[in-house]
Order: C-alpha cells, then structure tokens, then sequence
C-alpha cells in the first residue's frame, strides 16, 4: 500500500527531518513521491511541515488505494469482497486511526508528533523550514552519521510496522468493528467465541446497522459453539456400552428412545481433506452422493460459515417427504485439541427477520435430525471423516429395529456406511462443479482462509 509518512533524517543530526519516505513500492498511477526522489539526488530536498506531511497521508489513503487494500486477503480477511462498499462509507472514520499508526510506527516520535531524541521528551524544536545542513544538535549527535544501508534498514524496518498496524486498521473497519467478525468469517468460530467472551460488552438491537451486525455475530457464534460442543460427544460417544458396533466396518447404531443414531469413520486415502469439506459445505451438490434428496435451496448465505438451507427429501427412515430448514455451518479447528475441520447440519431458531417459505403439500417438516461430520488430515495423505447422524424414525422404524437380532443390525450399519462412502467418494473424485466452487462460491473466502491454514499445519 502506498501510504507516506514523515521519516527522521539520517545524517547530521536525529531531530532533522529531511523528506518524506514513499514506501517500497511506486504510488498510485506508477510514479514515485518526491521525498524518494530527492533521497536519489534527482530532486532537492523539501522537508514538509507536520500539517503538511499529514495532508499527504491523507491524499495517499484514497478510494482507489482502499480499493486495492480491500482486494487483499491478508488485509482485509473473509469479509472484503461483500463489504468493499461499507468500507468505502467508513474511510474517513479510519483515515484518522491510520494517521495515529504512523506517529505511533514512526521510531523517535511521541508527544502528539514531535521528534525526540530520545524516545522521551523533546529536547530541541525541530524547524522545519529551517536549512537541514545547519541545525542546532550537540556534538555527539552530529558524530554519528549511519551508512546508507542502515537507512535503507530504517526504512523497510518502519514500512513494515506501518504496513501491520494499516493492517489491523483495514481489518477492524471491514469488519464492522466486531469483536471476532474475521476470526468467524475465516471459520476460526471457536476463536471467535474466545473474543466475543474478552470483549464481554452488551449489544443493543436498535442502534443501527453495525449495532445490528454485532448482535448477529454474537447470535451465530453462541449458536455455532454450543453446536460444536454437543457434537463432540456424538462424533467420539463416551459410554459405547449401549451401541451394537460392526467389527468389519466399525460403524455403530444405538437406537436410544425415538431417536436413532448411526456413527462410522470413512478413510479417504486419495481425497483432499480440503475437497471433502467444500462437498460438505456447497449442499445443493449434495444429489451426488445423498440420492434421497430431492430439491435444495439456499436461504441465507450472508456469512461463508454459516447458511441457511431449505432440503426437501423422501426420508428413508418415515418413507415420507420431508421439507426441512437446516443450519449448515463450518469451523476450521484445526489449531484446537480435536485439530478438524468440522460441518455440521442441524436445525436451530431462524432469526424472526428470515422469511421461511411453507412446506410442499404433503410433506412433513422435521426439527430434530442433525448430521455432524469431522474431517482431519491423514499423515500418509488423503484424510479420514468420522460421520454422525441422529434423526427420528417413524415409530413403526423403531420397533421393527429394537426386535431385529444384533447381526441384522450390524448389517444395516455396515450397508449405510459402505453406501454413503462410495457415493461421496466417487462424487469427490468425478464431480468438476466441485473444484469449480473453490473459487467460485460465495464461501471462496473461507476455502481459500481454510487453504492457507492446512498448508501452514504442514
């Protein structure tokens, strides 16, 4: 980013100002500031006052420049490409934090600017009109003069620090100054829980737009955490004494009550656990491997790790349509204690300003299946998933299941496994839409956030 800043003179004396550092790359429009030229000897030195040096950073942080800030994932996050207009209207509001970065980056500047020698206060004023070959500094000052590689040293050490702390600045103002908003949107919601919790701050609904946005992120993450922690115990069940489990396959059942539930590990030793989770996350694809599903529809997808999904199905378990609202959401945990990626499907309040469309005729809309799958990378390649499903079956399901003798139920067990993992497994490997989806989905942000993060682990 081609912001400017003041720098502090390297020769003669530390309290000169002797131009202006234009940063390591050329600005807007491919030319260089003056202050870079002069340090060439093409121009004559011109120290700006600090009225001026500040105007100057201000015309540096332009529309165009947040344009090509926002285009950055690195600086912006997840967030960028649907709020580049948002950040836009926030400009001038972080104009001033981004001015407070360079006085603060700047080494030997405190007290609102001004150049000490010292770190601490100031022992001379520095006048900047004055003739920089002539100023009033001691002796000791004017026998250090650093080489040029030192200042070029200077120079890249302070264009870093600016660059990190313009950084944080661009990140806090996409994100509508949310607590945890980049951390969530990166599918880091678990981190993002941790910071909701720090901030520990009280979210009123009628306060505007970015008030509003707050309390849907609080809402989300609450949601999403809480899911995440239930699940645990679904994808690895403490007590097993109470499941049939099929030696071969090592898929289990437990019919507990009116609920039935069914859980298995796939290896995929050819499949990329980043692959795997996209197929999981992009559900209307989901007719490739899941044959009962009729009809899918997204109903809100304002947040990469969190939708909203309208599924309608024959349900092998009721034999009957269902047309169901489900929560799909993701957290890349990976830096956690169970080191996964995670997707879950589930059924959880909708929001009073979501307007749910009425079930076909003849169809029933169930509440309470969820579905919770764990992905974690294999260290010979490829990855395994361990899979849980919980739903309710008709009650004539259920009394037919709790007379069958054992090895029946190992076989379904182990015929529900081995069907689910041929079908994902050939949808993984054939389906080009899904590679597709990669770049071109709205949650491209978050795969490409989930990427980085499984290269990084490497």
């Amino acid at each position: 980013m081609g912001c400017t800043g003041a720098k502090p003179a390297a020769s003669r004396g530390a309290q000169d100002v002797v131009g202006v550092v234009d940063g390591p790359a050329k600005a807007a429009g491919g030319r260089r500031t003056a202050g870079a030229k002069a340090q060439r000897g093409a121009l004559p030195v011109k120290t700006p006052s600090s009225e001026e040096s500040e105007a100057a950073v201000r015309a540096e942080i332009t529309e165009s420049e947040v344009q090509v800030a926002i285009s950055q994932p690195d600086v912006a996050g997840s967030k960028v490409a649907r709020q580049g207009s948002s950040a836009r209207r926030k400009s001038r509001s972080w104009q001033d934090s981004v001015l407070g970065c360079v006085r603060a980056t700047e080494p030997g500047m405190a007290n609102d600017g001004k150049m000490t020698a010292d770190g601490g206060t100031p022992s001379t004023t520095c006048d900047p009109t004055s003739n920089p070959a002539t100023p009033e500094t001691s002796d000791d000052a004017q026998s250090y003069s650093p080489s040029d590689n030192e200042e070029k040293q200077q120079q890249r050490d302070f264009m870093s620090k600016l660059s990190s702390n313009i950084s944080l600045v661009l990140s806090e103002a996409l994100s509508g100054f949310s607590p945890g908003a980049s951390a969530f949107d990166a599918g880091k919601v678990l981190e993002a829980h941790r910071k909701l919790s720090d901030s520990d701050e009280e979210v009123a609904v009628d306060e505007g737009e970015g008030q509003k946005d707050r309390q849907d992120l609080r809402r989300r993450t609450l949601r999403i955490y809480k899911r995440f922690k239930d699940s645990l115990n679904e994808l690895e069940p403490e007590d097993t004494d109470e499941w049939i489990i099929d030696a071969e396959s090592k898929a289990g059942i437990r019919l507990l009550g009116e609920e039935l539930r069914l859980r298995f590990v796939i290896e995929f030793p050819d499949c990329d656990p980043l692959l795997t989770f996209v197929a999981l996350c992009e559900h209307d694809l989901s007719q490739g491997y899941m044959p009962e599903i009729e009809r899918v529809e997204a109903l809100s997808e304002e947040r990469p790790a969190d939708a909203v999904w309208r599924v309608i199905k024959k349900s092998k378990w009721t034999s009957k349509v269902e047309d169901n609202i489900r929560w799909i959401s993701a957290v890349d945990a990976l830096d956690e204690p169970e080191a996964m990626l995670w997707v879950s499907y589930y059924a959880g309040d909708i929001p009073d300003d979501k307007a749910l469309p009425a079930p076909v005729p003849g169809s029933t809309r169930s509440w309470g299946s969820r579905t919770t799958f764990g992905i974690q990378r294999r260290n010979e390649g490829g990855c395994c998933m361990t899979c849980s499903i919980i739903t309710r079956p008709s009650a004539a399901s259920c009394s037919a299941l709790a007379m069958s003798p054992c090895w029946l139920v190992k076989r379904t067990a182990r015929g529900e496994l081995a069907n689910f993992r041929d079908r994902l497994h050939k949808h993984l490997l054939e389906c080009k839409e899904l590679r597709d989806r990669l770049t071109t989905s709205c949650r491209a942000s978050l795969y490409q956030e989930v990427l980085d993060h499984l290269e990084a682990k490497v």
